[in-house]
């Protein structure tokens, strides 16, 4: 489908980064980063080797149709919350710690490390061409900016998690509706969000703010999905 062209108007196109450009979740090896020596860590990195486990186990081969959502049901509900759960605690462990030096740190030591998804990462520079692109995504928003920056992606915005915030931190997690509203409260006047990548179940919010949206599966196949529009 070839969207539509609204004169005046800047078009956006947003990306998620885990798992969308990256072929892999990066929020552990950023936090091993971001700890170093701390032992700390070695509790949290033991509780997310056995989400790992579970998610391999519970994973079907695509989350691209909604119906497989609605047959893991009760299983389902658990893993996303046991993942949740892990996340929330290791960001707000992080969170005490990281200075926006150990932060560049872990941009710089990763950034080349990191298996990106070729096919997300070619979209990204194409609609670089036309469009705004912008990053939306659950990691670090320092952290993922400087990823950017390393590997001169052409990105104008990163809207990130603020692990820095004095507010309550569950409202600075940049994930699912939370995700939405940021991205809603950086949007100017004239501007439209024209295309949108994501992956599922994680950003549907995002994509059906999307003219186009598309979900990256996990065997990093990209779909066009039905949007709001």
């Amino acid at each position: 489908m070839i969207p539509p062209v609204i004169v005046g108007v800047q078009p956006i196109t947003v990306f998620d980064f885990d798992e969308t450009l990256t072929q892999k979740n990066t929020l552990i090896p950023y936090a091993k980063c971001i700890f170093g020596s701390n032992l700390k860590l070695g509790v949290s990195l033991s509780k997310a080797t056995v989400l790992g486990l579970i998610d391999s186990a519970l994973q079907p081969k695509s989350l691209i149709n909604p119906s497989l959502m609605v047959q893991q049901g009760y299983l389902s509900a658990i893993k996303y919350r046991l993942k949740d759960a892990i996340r929330y605690r290791l960001l707000d462990e992080i969170a005490r710690v990281a200075t926006p030096e150990k932060e560049n740190f872990a941009a710089k030591q990763l950034h080349s490390k990191f298996e990106y998804i070729k096919e997300t990462v070619e979209l990204l520079y194409k609609h670089a061409n036309e469009h705004e692109v912008w990053i939306a995504t659950g990691s670090s928003k320092e952290f993922v900016e400087g990823v950017a920056k390393l590997n001169g992606w052409p990105v104008t915005k990163v809207i990130g998690t603020d692990i820095y915030t004095e507010s309550h931190f569950a409202k600075a997690e940049c994930i699912r509706a939370n995700k939405l509203n940021l991205i809603r409260e950086c949007i100017p006047e004239r501007y439209n969000i024209q295309r949108a990548y994501g992956n599922f179940p994680d950003d549907s919010h995002m994509v059906d703010l999307a003219i186009n949206g598309y979900f990256v599966a996990k065997d990093m196949s990209i779909s066009e999905v039905q949007t709001l529009y």
